[in-house]
């Protein structure tokens, strides 16, 4: 049967209806020892017996999920349905990984994160608190997702761009470069932030609207249209594409 690192064990335990069983490494490699002990999976289906990749703890990876290469599921992270983690990606605490989901490349994922659908982390993204990534929503490059944050629809954010709080970016919109956006902003339709870009408070930025350069936006707006704002003086000069929000 070739070269196995590990070995199912008769230790199981049931969820949602399928028997997964811990697995025992058969070799040492990287930090893991010849018979320790790790996480749980439904058949060997789920785990490679190549690469240094292993579920650790309390872990569990099942029905059609895979976990292959270099990758290391830790603690209670659950990956299920057909979602896959490969190449170096880490995913730790209380993530889950379902549907169509992947996450590849130097992705790292903390907390209570949530990849699901058909959604992509890659690159050397990182992922902490209680993010969501839904939908077709792709997250790559050097992102920082904090906070409540959720990325949904086909949106894309990518670069260096940082995101916290309860921010939401959906439908396909894209948030990239060095770029940062914080509070509870919302970026639709086909918007985009980028390059410098700031953004601080409860803004809507939807339709064609493109927020970039190194402006900053501190007040509740709702941008709009085909509004192209890169400096303070473009918030005052295109009054057409802008309505400031009453925030409670």
């Amino acid at each position: 049967m070739g070269d196995r690192k590990y070995e199912l064990t008769n230790e199981t335990k049931t969820t949602l209806g399928n028997t997964l069983y811990r697995i025992r490494a058969l070799k040492s490699f990287n930090d893991i020892q010849a018979g320790d002990l790790g996480g749980y999976v439904e058949s060997e289906d789920n785990l490679s017996q190549e690469g240094t990749c292993w579920v650790y703890h309390n872990a569990i990876v099942y029905e059609g999920a895979k976990v292959w290469g270099n990758a290391k599921v830790y603690d209670d992270v659950i990956i299920k349905g057909s979602a896959s983690v490969f190449d170096v990606a880490e995913i730790k605490d209380y993530a889950l990984i379902s549907g169509l989901a992947k996450v590849y490349g130097n992705a790292l994922l903390r907390g209570n994160c949530r990849v699901i659908d058909g959604a992509r982390v890659y690159g050397s993204a990182l992922l902490k608190d209680n993010v969501w990534v839904t939908g077709g929503g792709s997250v790559y490059g050097h992102v920082v997702l904090l906070g409540c944050t959720v990325i949904g629809g086909t949106a894309k954010v990518y670069e260096n761009a940082h995101i916290s709080g309860y921010v939401r970016v959906s439908d396909n919109a894209k948030v990239y470069g060095d770029s940062t956006i914080s509070e509870q902003a919302k970026i639709m339709g086909n918007a985009e932030v980028y390059e410098n870009a700031v953004i601080d408070n409860h803004c809507i930025i939807t339709d064609n609207a493109k927020i970039h350069g190194d402006v900053y936006i501190l007040d509740a707006l709702n941008i709009f249209g085909n509004a192209d704002i890169s400096s303070e003086e473009d918030l005052n000069r295109k009054q057409y594409s802008i309505i400031k929000l009453e925030v409670e």
